[in-house]
């Protein structure tokens, strides 16, 4: 499913992005950007590149759900981006939504962090998705103040907690971290989540 976010969607992430921006807990190493660490598509001349690409697909979900995107501001971040009930428990989920710049054909979630330390996984459900927009023309068109029409996010899943925990680990491609790893026809439509909780 594409979900097309108009100049004002755009404004808003772009506009959350810098009041989220971590660059500070991100950069651990002589005040350097601590390139393998959370944040590490982060870049000097885009120091919120990681908040903004996560705000998109956050914003999308929301337009497709109903949910509200959460703006306050929390130091520490939130171990979820949603919070819903699901209509056949009536019980309470955390909802998660995983950007990614491209297409990669798998998604990633980080299972090991650098020190080989178990991370937990906090929410319930995760939800994929992925720019498709071309990010060089959305980037320079950032950096030169310039406004964009469209972003096109493409909604590629879902998957619940206890089915992501049972896939393949593997090393992630950059770091020492090692990420849960499902490949996105694995993954369950989107149109199935939205059902549950409308």
């Amino acid at each position: 499913m594409i979900v097309e976010l108009n100049s004002d969607d755009i404004s808003n992430a772009l506009t959350l992005a810098k009041r989220f921006s971590k660059k500070e807990l991100w950069s651990k190493r002589d005040n350097k950007f601590y390139k393998w660490g959370a944040g590490m598509i982060n870049t000097e001349t885009m120091p919120y590149k990681a908040e903004f690409v996560g705000i998109l697909g956050e914003i999308a979900f929301s337009k497709i759900s109903g949910l509200p995107v959460d703006s306050e501001y929390r130091r520490k971040g939130n171990s979820y981006d949603f919070n819903t009930q699901i209509n056949t428990s009536k019980r309470d989920v955390n909802i998660e939504v995983k950007t990614r710049l491209r297409d990669y054909g798998d998604v990633y979630v980080k299972r090991y962090d650098d020190n080989n330390r178990l991370v937990t996984l906090k929410s319930d459900i995760y939800v994929f998705c992925h720019i498709k927009t071309t990010w060089n023309k959305i980037e320079k068109a950032i950096l030169k103040h310039e406004e964009i029409d469209n972003i096109k996010i493409n909604i590629d899943g879902v998957i619940s907690k206890k089915r992501l925990e049972k896939q393949e680990i593997k090393p992630a491609f950059n770091g020492s971290h090692k990420n849960l790893v499902c490949s996105v026809n694995d993954l369950a439509e989107i149109d199935k989540l939205i059902n549950l909780i409308n």
